[in-house]
């Protein structure tokens, strides 16, 4: 037997990512992807069997057990005596103990074995009838899931034409890891540390060790024989070492285990108050001591306490001077460091207040304060601070540092406070204030009387009141009046009972009225609480005027009393003012009616008045009224008049003088500078007599008047000089040749115009005129007398009335008649109505009366009747009408025979029976259009057009509110009629129903009921589609940022009427927006379809339909509209549903059709999109799978590799294949695991590029 051998190495294959590139990783998308990565460690060795039976010796030579991670080295050997055909395999395959699991280890002929040759046949040579082979194999966790302490079967396998057998089976237990350490030792230095030494690894242990704390908290690990541990908390541990193979398969070494204790703690503070040390700090992990050292000497013990009372000692015999303290913590003999501070021993300061004085005060805002500070060693701290007087024990607080720092302070031992200002929050009360100065060594020391923090301060009261300011009263108050160019003086009491006034800070000022302030002036401290201050009145002051004093005052310390509008002296000027009225300014000669008054703050004295001719500079005769007070009244305000001028004046202008004095010898004059050498009051001479004008135009005095009725009569009086006197305008009147009547007086009703309303007479001749005249005065007693020359002449006005038509050729039927006519008058129309009586009854009197205007007929003269309905209890008989008429004057008139209310009026006949309808028919004609006929008699007021009546025909659809009337005109047309109408396509209704209705009327307007003919609704047969533009099938599945476009098909049936304006109505959903480098795009199916794009379509509400109004799609065509769309950028992970209507006119329900779109979340710079040609299949069917990806960035991205596997129940066909790649990247297949799919890639994918691969399977 012939002997091969061959050592086969291990190959390992590993699968990674899907897809990997330099800047993205891919996002796995809804199934589309799986995972599949797996490690695959293969030995394979394949041996030739015989076809037939298998007679042969097997010898398997292993251990019973072994290390992780061993290489064990297997001897085979087998006799084949009779294989006289093809052998497939021989192997060797490690399984579980319960035969599951296998790997396939080894198998002859990976390498060039001798169980088969090429195609399974081995070579006939009965001389090799067998062989050893030698065979060496790694125990690997990671290829036979071992793990230590476990067993497992290494099994040889014959396999003729497929059929396994067994041939030897060997059971093989893995030995656990072993190793260990010797110590570990907590460090004296370094908190947290443990040292783990004297680290040993045994069999199958070639990994790290790991150090576990308590089972539960990974602390340390490491390669060699010291394994340094940190962090550790305070207090005990137990460590636990184990071993691993690699990073995997841990096992706890049994000789890995103890228990340390970490000490722990803190060395906080050490700080020198007044002489005694304090340090601080905190001490862990079951510390029972703590040692401080003065110095590195052990020996020089400072403290020794026990720990269980925290870390918080006090030493106060230092000796003074620099020391570095040392903090240890122990437990037994076990001890760590905890660290050091240095201090210093120094005397504490001094510190004194020098400001401010004793029995000082404060507002509650700030004071000053000054001192001195002094040490032994530099200062770091100096400041200002304050307590509440009342609570002796407080602390100090609101602390003003002056400093902060050693440098801040000076580096110096001495600091001077001088008079700094201390502005920090005061409490309203009393307070005490105090310097605090703190040294290098932290002594602090207060200015206290005993130098401590609650220690008795500087006192500081307060005083939160500003001065009361009062206005004295009594014998002491200011006077109540002052005088033009008169000193006025000022007196005020100004008050503080705590700190007091501050007399530089008492401030005064003044003003006259609303004037502007003063600047404020000191007032001049007097006795007691009194200051005083002089104003010099202005002599520009007048009587009346009012000075407002105000004054504000200070305290000691700032407590401020302001200006008060509350809080004032008002005092009155006095200075006489004088009035003066002559006459309304005129005179006409002779004496001059004077009227005046002289007021002041006190009596008047003395009063005068004097005139001069106006042209004059001369002497004034001056004439005294009253001289003394007693004689002027005693009064402080002096009136006379109206009295006649105690002098004569010419005919020509005048100015007359008036002057009065005071009892405090003010004198004042009525001129226009208020002195004697001033101008007077100018009076003019008026010798004219007043105008009087009669309106004319539209503001004229009627010419006509009615009997019985009032009258106004308007008239213009004016006087350009003196004026019109009202009380002297009269009016009198007379009727033709009759007597006048009385003086009347007119009343002024605007500016010139001047009226009276009359009483006409109800018995007045109508051919009498009427007379009127007026007669005016002036303010100065000029008369205008009646005149014949100047007079104004009205006549007597009456209604008059004509009918133009009336009713329908003479008939009616009882329900409404339409009347016409005519009235005219003298005077405007008021009212106008319209009445009818019984033609059966001669002698009534006309009755229901319809207004057609009251009160107001549109101001005219003329009015006319118009066709006017009459309908208001109109009689069903014979009647005769009549119209009334009523001017504005009250002329009142009637359109019957005689004029009167009782006479014949215009005569109608009572047609009370409808037209009858004959033979209607309507029928559709081929264009669309409805052709509508029939024929109708009347046997009564007929179908002729007699008069002016007039017969028609109407025609509505039902239900519409709209109908079509034709008339029906002609006297040939006798009692019978034919009539014919054609509805043009575009005047039918937009939706019509299904009813048409035709009535006759005739003249008399008598309406037949209405004739129902049904007519079939015309209604287009119309089919809208809606499809995705070079996506077959459809996606549902996009991308934001990408391109869609929908072609919208709108299609007529072969056997249909024209669609008339039809439109197809388009609203984008949110995530759909218009491409904006194209537009939307229409195709008709021939050139006689009439549609057109409406250019204001944008898809957003209100601009939504596509197609502009007057289309029209006829049977057998259609149109299509592709609209290019961009997904929104912001629409990822939301659907987009379009929504897509279809209109018509007549269409009964509107077509819709929807489509949706899933836009998928945001893959960042690579995009992956998957899809499916088929929408839906069976087994057997065949489907093609396509991975489209995309680089979305602006950089070159690296492509290695795409993944996806079978899905289940369906078979792979054929190879997957790499499609259409971009320029610069590479493609190719890799065969891999079964169900697994691996395409790689080199090269890079530029920015915006894609490319696909695809594979096919079928469903099983």
């Amino acid at each position: 037997m012939t002997s091969n051998s061959m050592i086969f190495n291990q190959f390992l294959f590993c699968c990674g990512l899907r897809a990997r590139s330099l800047t993205n990783r891919l996002t796995t998308i809804r199934g589309m992807f799986s995972v599949v990565c797996s490690v695959l460690a293969s030995l394979i060795l394949l041996m030739p069997f015989s076809a037939n039976a298998v007679s042969a010796s097997w010898h398997l030579e292993l251990p019973s057990e072994v290390n992780l991670g061993d290489t064990i080295p297997v001897m085979v050997a087998y006799d084949r005596s009779d294989w006289d055909t093809s052998v497939n395999d021989c192997m060797i395959y490690h399984e579980d103990m319960d035969g599951n699991n296998k790997i396939k280890l080894w198998k002859d002929g990976e390498g060039g074995g001798v169980c088969t040759t090429s195609y399974g046949k081995f070579p006939v040579d009965s001389s090799s009838n067998g062989f050893d082979r030698p065979v060496s194999f790694t125990i690997s966790p990671y290829t036979t899931n071992l793990s230590p302490g476990s067993k497992f079967k290494l099994v040889g396998y014959l396999n003729p034409n497929m059929t396994a057998k067994a041939w030897i089976t060997k059971e093989i237990l893995v030995r656990s890891l072993t190793g260990g350490f010797a110590a570990a030792t907590p460090d004296k230095y370094t908190q947290g540390k443990v040292a783990i030494s004297g680290v040993w690894k045994g069999t199958g242990a070639n990994g790290n060790v790991k150090i576990w704390s308590s089972k539960d908290r990974w602390v340390g690990e490491g390669a060699g024989e010291t394994i340094d541990l940190t962090g550790l908390t305070p207090g005990e541990h137990v460590l636990d070492a184990y071993m691993y193979h690699g990073d995997a398969y841990e096992t706890k070494a049994a000789q890995a285990s103890t228990t340390v204790r970490v000490l722990g703690g803190t060395f906080a503070s050490a700080v020198v108050e007044n002489g005694i040390l304090r340090m601080t700090g905190e001490v862990a992990g079951g510390a029972d001591q703590i040692r401080i050292y003065r110095g590195l000497n052990a020996s020089t013990v400072v403290k020794v306490m026990a720990a269980t009372g925290g870390f918080n000692l006090v030493v106060d015999d230092l000796p003074l001077g620099t020391h570095t303290l040392y903090a240890y913590a122990y437990r037994g003999t076990q001890f760590l460091s905890l660290g050091s501070k240095e201090v210093k021993i120094t005397e504490p300061p001094v510190v004194n207040l020098t400001a401010p004085p004793p029995n000082s005060w404060h507002n509650g805002t700030q004071i000053k304060v000054g001192g001195q500070v002094t040490a032994t060693a530099n200062l770091k701290n100096v400041g200002i601070v304050q307590r509440r007087a009342n609570l002796a024990t407080e602390q100090y607080g609101n602390s003003l540092p002056l400093c902060d720092t050693e440098s801040g302070c000076g580096l110096a031992q001495e600091y001077t406070v001088d008079d700094v200002i201390y502005k920090t929050t005061f409490w309203k009360q009393d307070i005490e204030v105090a310097l605090r100065a703190t040294d290098v060594n932290n002594d602090q020391v207060y200015s206290t009387n005993d130098r401590s923090a609650t220690g008795t301060g500087l006192l500081i009261k307060y005083d939160g009141v500003a001065p009361a300011v009062t206005w004295p009263s009594g014998a002491e108050a200011m006077a109540s009046r002052a005088a033009p160019g008169k000193p006025y003086h000022i007196k005020v009491d100004v008050r503080d009972e705590q700190s007091g006034v501050n007399p530089l800070n008492v401030i005064w000022r003044w003003r006259i009225g609303t004037s502007n302030w003063s600047e404020g002036a000191a007032m001049i401290a007097g006795a007691s609480d009194r200051y005083t201050a002089q104003l010099n009145v202005p002599s520009t002051a007048s009587e009346g005027d009012e000075i407002l004093f105000q004054v504000r005052a200070t305290d000691n310390i700032g407590n401020a009393t302001a200006y008060s509008n509350t809080n004032q002296h008002v005092v009155s000027v006095t200075k006489p003012v004088l009035t003066l009225v002559a006459a309304n300014g005129w005179h006409n000669g002779g004496k001059i009616k004077l009227s005046g008054t002289a007021k002041s703050g006190v009596n008047i004295k003395d009063v005068g008045i004097g005139w001069r001719k106006s042209a004059a500079t001369g002497t004034i005769a001056w004439y005294g009224l009253c001289r003394t007070e007693q004689s002027c009244g005693a009064t402080t305000d002096y009136s006379f008049g109206p009295i006649d001028s105690p002098f004569n004046v010419s005919v020509d202008d005048v100015e007359l003088f008036f002057w009065a004095r005071d009892t405090n010898e003010t004198i004042v004059y009525f001129t226009d500078n208020g002195t004697g050498s001033g101008r007077g009051v100018t009076v003019k001479h008026d010798g004219d007599a007043p105008i009087i004008v009669w309106p004319v135009g539209a503001e004229a005095t009627a010419n006509r008047a009615a009997p019985g009725k009032p009258f106004e009569v308007k008239v213009d009086v004016s006087d350009a000089q003196s004026g019109v006197d009202p009380a002297n305008v009269k009016l009198r009147w007379k009727i033709g040749a009759n007597a006048w009547s009385g003086d009347l007086a007119m009343s002024h009703v605007a500016e010139n115009r001047y009226s009276l309303q009359v009483n006409i007479p109800a018995d007045v001749n109508k051919n009498d005129p009427l007379i009127f005249q007026v007669q005016a005065a002036d303010t100065v007693g000029n008369i205008v007398a009646y005149a014949n020359n100047n007079q104004h002449v009205a006549a007597i006005s009456k209604p008059e009335i004509t009918f133009s038509v009336l009713g329908k050729g003479g008939w009616h039927n009882g329900s409404k008649i339409k009347v016409s006519g005519k009235i005219t008058s003298g005077a405007a129309i008021k009212s106008v109505a319209i009445g009818q009586r019984k033609t059966s009854e001669p002698n009534g009197i006309y009755r229901y009366w319809n207004y057609v205007c009251k009160g107001n007929c549109g101001l005219t003269s003329e009015y006319n009747l118009d066709q006017v309905e009459y309908v208001y209890g109109l009689y069903t008989e014979d009647v005769e009408i009549a119209i009334w008429a009523e001017d504005v004057l009250g002329g009142v008139a009637f359109s019957t025979l005689d004029g009167n209310d009782a006479t014949a009026g215009f005569s109608l006949k009572y047609d009370g029976k409808a037209p009858v309808i004959h033979d209607v028919i309507a029928k559709w004609d081929p264009d669309g259009s409805l052709i509508v006929s029939g024929s109708f008699s009347d046997d009564a007021s007929g179908l002729g057009a007699g008069g002016d009546g007039k017969a028609a025909i109407v025609l509505g659809w039902s239900g519409m509110a709209d109908q079509l009337t034709l008339d029906v005109v002609g006297d040939g047309l006798g009692s019978s009629a034919t009539f014919s109408h054609t509805f043009a396509k575009g005047d039918l209704p937009a939706k019509p129903g299904v009813i048409l209705t035709v009535a006759a009327s005739d003249r008399a307007g008598n309406v037949s009921l209405p004739t129902a003919i049904e007519v079939g609704a015309q209604i287009p047969k119309l089919a809208l589609r809606v499809e995705q533009i070079a996506t077959s099938p459809p996606r549902q599945a996009w991308f934001a940022g990408e391109s869609v476009a929908y072609r919208l098909t709108l299609a007529v049936a072969t056997d249909s009427v024209c669609a008339m304006n039809s439109d197809v109505i388009y609203a984008l959903p949110a995530q759909l927006q218009l491409d904006p480098g194209a537009i939307p795009l229409l195709t008709v199916s021939d050139g006689t379809v009439i549609a057109n794009l409406d250019s204001i379509w944008t898809g957003e509400s209100g601009f939504d339909s596509l197609l502009s109004a007057g289309g029209k799609l006829c049977a057998g065509q259609s149109l299509h509209i592709d609209v290019p769309l961009i997904i929104a950028a912001n629409a990822s992970g939301e659907t987009a549903v379009s929504v897509i209507n279809a209109t018509a006119d007549n269409l009964i329900v509107a077509l819709l059709q929807k489509d949706s779109i899933t836009v998928m979340p945001d893959q960042g710079s690579l995009q992956f999109t998957k899809t499916v040609d088929k929408d839906s299949a069976e087994p057997g069917n065949d489907l093609t799978y396509t991975i489209i990806f995309k680089n979305r960035s602006d950089q070159y991205l690296t492509m290695r590799e795409i993944e996806d596997v079978v899905a289940p129940h369906t078979l792979l066909q054929g190879l997957p294949e790499c499609g259409a790649m971009p320029p610069g990247l590479m493609c190719n297949y890799v065969p891999t695991v079964p169900r697994g799919l691996q395409w790689s890639f080199s090269g890079e994918l530029a920015p915006g590029e894609s490319g696909q691969v695809s594979y096919k399977v079928r469903i099983q």
